[in-house]
């Protein structure tokens, strides 16, 4: 949902394209073509595979939105996959595209994509994406390089004039990794400070400003986890969802102490005792 309309953006009939939705009226607002591609084939051709828009993510601003679509591979072709941020014109009342990136994470699949929760008030957005290469991105608006000596960017850049008068793009500010797992699913904390990311039995908790790791969350039993979120007003919990668990975590009795305090809810029992697993202490 777009914060600042109330529209919900939803998968189109076409799988290129993404509709806008209102509830209050009950009516189909527009619809956004993430891909261009032909939709008639000769009677005796092959079918065209068009592109899909596989991951939808909208700033809690309501300013930005980022887009996946991927075609995959055809005889003698890679698969394409696209980043697309579009910046939204109130005064148009549509999205126009500001920055593509090729291959953000390689040919990989990206498995998730998500912004920072801090609006308008507070500061820029930022995004973070994941993929199936192991990479963790972090993505920020910048001016692009050689702006000002005239040279070509390595971005797509479309005319557009930034909320601030300044014409900017996005990309890259950090590429990090953790181990060789591969990272899931991302939440952020509520006032941004921090983002996590689950990434196979771990959950790492990461600082959007340094691009560093703050701290480690070990599932018991080598969990895998599928997603993690900061749950209370200030973020001091974070809740794991494995296949048959869910784990919840104390960021601030763990902080600095040599053990993490976790409850752990299964399919086959409807409450365990709390669980305090030690970690390396002096």
């Amino acid at each position: 949902m777009q914060p600042t309309t109330s529209i919900l953006v939803l998968q189109s009939s076409h799988p290129s394209s993404l509709q806008m939705y209102s509830p209050s009226s009950s009516t189909l607002v527009s619809e956004l073509e993430v891909s261009p591609s032909n939709r008639v084939s000769r009677r005796d051709d092959k079918p065209i595979i068009p592109s899909q828009v596989e991951r939808v993510a909208i700033s809690s601003c309501g300013l930005w939105m980022a887009t996946i679509d991927r075609r995959e591979a055809d005889i003698g072709f890679r698969p394409d996959v696209y980043l697309k941020i579009w910046s939204w014109s109130s005064k148009d009342e549509n999205w126009i595209l500001n920055t593509r990136v090729d291959r953000p994470h390689g040919t990989a699949k990206i498995t998730d994509l998500c912004y920072n929760p801090v609006g308008k008030k507070y500061g820029l957005a930022v995004l973070v994406s994941t993929g199936e290469d192991g990479q963790i991105k972090v993505w920020e608006l910048r001016k692009p390089s050689g702006l000002e000596t005239g040279q070509s960017s390595n971005f797509s850049l479309l005319k557009y004039t930034h909320a601030y008068h300044t014409l900017e793009i996005w990309a890259c500010q950090a590429t990090l990794s953790f181990r060789s797992e591969i990272p899931r699913a991302v939440s952020w904390a509520p006032d941004s400070s921090l983002f996590a990311v689950s990434v196979g039995s771990h959950v790492a908790i990461y600082d959007p400003v340094t691009a560093s790791l703050r701290q480690t969350l070990t599932a018991p039993y080598n969990q895998t986890m599928c997603s993690a979120h900061f749950i209370g007003p200030l973020g001091r919990y974070v809740v794991a969802s494995a296949q048959s668990s869910i784990i919840l975590w104390d960021l601030i009795d763990s902080q600095g102490m040599s053990f993490h305090i976790m409850v752990v809810f299964s399919d086959d029992m409807l409450f365990s005792s709390l669980a305090i697993c030690h970690t390396a202490s002096d």
